[in-house]
């Protein structure tokens, strides 16, 4: 559980790694979401189109859930 500017985030900033939604919408806590701490992040990936969605679902976690289309090259 990490924001995307946070020390352990930064060996993934860089060309080798993809992060959905680095600016996309907080996903924490699920019940007055604060801060972005959930991402994919995919290695080494020709991607063709990508998307990304925080799903409003409060109940079943303490963080909303997220999910991506992912379209490979």
């Amino acid at each position: 559980n990490a924001e995307l500017n946070d020390k352990s985030m930064k060996p993934f900033h860089n060309k080798t790694w993809t992060i959905t939604d680095p600016n996309g919408q907080k996903t924490w806590p699920s019940h007055d979401p604060k801060v972005q701490i959930d991402f994919f992040i995919m290695k080494n990936c020709s991607l063709k189109d990508l998307s990304h969605q925080t799903i409003n679902e409060k109940i079943a976690s303490d963080h909303l859930p997220i999910k991506a289309k992912v379209l490979f090259q």
